[in-house]
């Protein structure tokens, strides 16, 4: 048995309405997340690693010389998968707040 803080049951509660039908159980999410994020180190680096590669390649293309040295120095010493993890799951916390916000304008 898993017992989950409130906090996190909303949270769960939350990825399991962002995903598409039909909806899971609440043992299948956790379980879909475990699996997924068992295996995650490789797939977020690697997702890391491409999104700098195409900002690098948009500021080479634009000569922003500001933005240039900074992302090839990112590309060198990416951030640990314990920083990437965090980036990742605040993103997503925040993308669903502003869904859900956008839901609450909409119902005034």
């Amino acid at each position: 048995m898993l017992r989950l803080q409130p906090e996190q049951l909303a949270a769960l509660d939350r990825w399991i309405a962002a995903q598409p039908e039909p909806k899971l159980s609440r043992p299948e999410a956790i379980r879909r997340l475990l699996t997924a994020a068992l295996g995650q180190d490789d797939v977020l680096l690697t997702a890391y690693r491409e999104i700098v590669e195409l900002n690098l390649a948009d500021a080479e293309a634009a000569n922003e010389g500001d933005w240039i040295e900074p992302l090839r120095a990112e590309l060198q010493n990416p951030p640990d998968f314990q920083d990437l993890w965090g980036w990742f799951g605040n993103a997503v916390i925040e993308r669903l707040e502003a869904q859900d916000r956008q839901k609450r304008k909409r119902r005034k």
